[in-house]
């Protein structure tokens, strides 16, 4: 996956956002402009058959990342910050209904 900093982690998790403010930060990575934007693909989640951890609110994220250190604590507030829905293991291709850009779907 990659994340908000744009490092890349090993993950089974594909993390998605409720927040289209914020998926368009993610697509534009840590500097804007530099570079061309990535692609924001908008999902069914209603037609995703794997398992999906909704961490966008500050209790679901400690309920599912956890509270007993400082980093799990953190990564659940940077989880509901970011309105982060997590997919295990991936999206189906049934699932994606397209791609966002600033006029919306295409």
């Amino acid at each position: 996956i990659n994340n908000y900093a744009g490092v890349r982690a090993s993950s089974s998790f594909v993390s998605t956002t409720r927040s289209e403010l914020t998926a368009r930060r993610f697509a534009a990575g840590r500097n804007p402009g530099s570079r061309a934007e990535a692609p924001i693909i908008a999902i069914d989640l209603g037609r995703v058959s794997q398992p999906i951890f909704d961490v966008s609110t500050v209790f679901a994220a400690e309920r599912v990342l956890g509270t007993g250190s400082p980093s799990a604590r953190n990564a659940a507030e940077l989880a509901a910050n970011a309105q982060e829905v997590l997919i295990q293991g991936g999206v189906d291709a049934s699932a994606i209904m397209g791609f966002l850009q600033t006029g919306g779907l295409r």
